[in-house]
Formats: structure tokens, sequence, C-alpha cells
């Protein structure tokens, strides 16, 4: 009797300007970003995050699918987008840098 391949599922690949849900690597939580580049060597991909704007590099496996919305969370019926609209979750803050005084 012949041996049986296992079937894995690769990590889907994604595309430049996709939108994501990304794990920030400094407090480990999911934030909605979107592809700005990749690279094929590492196999990584260059996120932007839509809250503040920072940015990194990450696996695969810290990003996820996000999901279309539905209308009932984009806007209720006789309500507005804003009254449906989930409270944001704020990242956590890029450090800044001090400027070096002149």
């Amino acid at each position: 009797k012949g041996s049986r391949a296992i079937a894995t599922n690769p990590t889907p690949a994604w595309a430049v300007g996709e939108r994501c849900s990304a794990r920030y690597s400094v407090d480990r939580v999911f934030y909605d970003a979107v592809v700005v580049g990749s690279d094929e060597a590492s196999g990584t991909y260059h996120v932007l995050y839509d809250e503040y704007g920072n940015d990194e590099w990450l696996e695969p496996s810290e990003l996820l699918r996000r999901k279309a919305p539905t209308k009932a969370t984009t806007t209720p019926p006789g309500g507005d987008a804003k009254s449906a609209a989930p409270p944001a979750v704020p990242a956590a803050p890029v450090p800044s840098v001090p400027s070096t005084p002149k």
C-alpha cells in the first residue's frame, strides 16, 4: 500500500492594496491595516495601520482577512453610519525620537 500525502493549506498570498487585520507587534492586538508591500525572499508583508499611520513588516500568519461588513454593521434602519460603527480601538502609540537641538 502506498503512502498518502497530507494536504496542507498554504498561507494565502496578499496583494498590495489589500485590506487586512494585522497583529501589531508591540501589543499583539489586531488592527485594521492595508498591505503596502511584500518581500518575496523573506515571505513577509509590509503593512500600514489605519489608525495612527505606523507601519511594520509581518509574517503572513500575523495577517487576517477582513470580512465584508453587513448591512447590520454599516447603517441601521432609520439610523446613520456613525451610530452603527464600533468604537475605534487605539493602537499602541509609536515612540517618537527626540529631535536634536540646533
